[in-house]
C-alpha cells in the first residue's frame, strides 16, 4: 500500500514529523516552524541557488545527447525494478526533468515518484515535462525532507559535487533508502590537462 505524503515527509532540518495544515497548503515543524508552497511546489529551502542557470537553459526539447546520457544512467534501475507495483523513487537534484522524463517514457516504473532541486525554477521547469503526476519539491539534498527508510531507488546525477558537503548529501539519499535499496550517482570528472581546461570553460559559459 502506498503511503501518504504525510508518512513521507519530515521536517529536513530536525527530521521530526510534520503535521498538515490544507488551509494554507503548508506543512508544520514544532521546532522549525511552517513549510509552505512557492508556486505551487512544496518548498523546503529558502535557497535561489542556480535559478538563473535554468531560467536561461530551459528548452522545451531535450538536447538528444543529454536524454541519451540520461537513459545509459538510468538503465540499472529501470532494468531492476520495470514493473513492479508500489515502487518509491527519489531523483535527488532534477534539473530540468531529464531523468523523471526517462522514467516516465519507459513505461516501466508505478509508484511513489519524487523529485527535488534545490533552485525552485529547475522544479518549475521539470514539471513541464511530466506526464505522470511526480511530486516535484523544492529542497536541498543536503537536508531532505523524507524520512528514514522511505525510497526504494534513489539517484542524484551531476549534483553532490555542487552541494555544501557531498559527503553529508550522500549519507542524506543512504538514510532516506530502505534496506537494499538501489543508489545511483554520478559525479562530473575531474579532467587534467587542455581537456580540463576546455571542460571548465564550457562549464563556467
Amino acid at each position: 500500500m502506498q503511503n501518504t505524503i504525510t508518512d513521507i515527509f519530515c521536517c529536513p532540518v530536525c527530521k521530526g514529523n510534520l503535521t498538515r495544515d490544507d488551509s494554507n497548503k503548508a506543512f508544520q515543524c514544532s521546532e522549525h516552524g511552517n513549510f509552505t508552497e512557492k508556486s505551487g511546489v512544496l518548498s523546503f529551502s529558502d535557497s535561489d541557488y542556480f535559478d538563473n542557470h535554468w531560467q536561461e537553459n530551459f528548452t522545451a526539447q531535450l538536447p538528444p545527447m543529454k536524454e541519451k546520457a540520461a537513459k545509459y544512467f538510468l538503465s540499472p534501475l529501470l532494468e531492476q525494478i520495470k514493473n513492479q507495483d508500489d515502487v518509491s523513487v527519489l531523483d535527488a537534484g532534477c534539473g530540468d526533468g531529464v531523468h523523471a522524463k526517462v522514467i516516465n517514457d519507459s513505461k516501466q516504473i508505478k509508484g511513489n515518484l519524487f523529485a527535488i532541486d534545490i533552485s525552485l525554477s529547475a522544479v518549475l521547469s521539470a514539471k513541464k515535462r511530466d506526464n505522470l503526476n511526480w511530486n516535484f519539491t523544492h529542497a536541498d539534498v543536503g537536508k531532505l525532507p523524507f524520512k528514514r527508510d522511505t525510497f526504494d531507488a534513489v539517484f542524484s546525477y551531476g549534483v553532490l559535487a555542487y552541494t555544501d558537503n557531498p559527503y553529508i548529501s550522500f549519507q542524506e539519499l543512504v538514510r532516506v533508502s530502505k534496506t537494499g535499496a538501489l543508489i545511483g550517482t554520478w559525479i562530473y570528472p575531474k579532467a587534467k590537462g587542455l581537456g580540463g581546461l576546455v571542460f571548465d570553460t564550457i562549464r563556467t559559459i
